[in-house]
């Protein structure tokens, strides 16, 4: 038995429990080898892949930022700032990989981010 994740976007907070409670399982722990670990930003929060899997945008609560991973690599290529103490707590794509969504928690907004240019 597997468990597919066919979502663009994924808490880690989740993501965490899934691993906490599959690898313990004898049908999945065969599925469980590689944990890579990259440094975000202060309190991540949720990450999400573009539809091309070549970046993941990492919202990062503390700092008021998006990271930017390039996926091949397994590096932070860019760092977005968000305006304020906005509190970023999640990320999504639109269907065409152009935009990426931010949903905030302290001004009850979304950042609107163009993916050509991270701004």
């Amino acid at each position: 038995m597997t468990t597919p994740i066919t979502r663009t976007a994924l808490s880690l907070a989740a993501l965490t429990m899934f691993v906490a409670i599959t690898a313990n399982s004898p049908v999945l722990a065969a599925t469980v080898s590689t944990v890579i670990t990259l440094p975000a930003g202060a309190e991540p929060y949720s990450v999400a892949f573009s539809p091309n899997g070549e970046k993941a945008y990492v919202a990062n609560t503390g700092l008021d930022t998006v990271s930017v991973i390039t996926v091949a690599s397994n590096t932070v290529t860019d760092t977005i700032d968000l305006p304020g103490d906005s509190d970023p707590y999640s990320v999504a794509f639109s269907p065409n990989g152009e935009k990426a969504y931010v949903p905030t928690w302290a001004n009850d907004s979304v950042a609107v981010i163009s993916v050509a240019t991270n701004e």
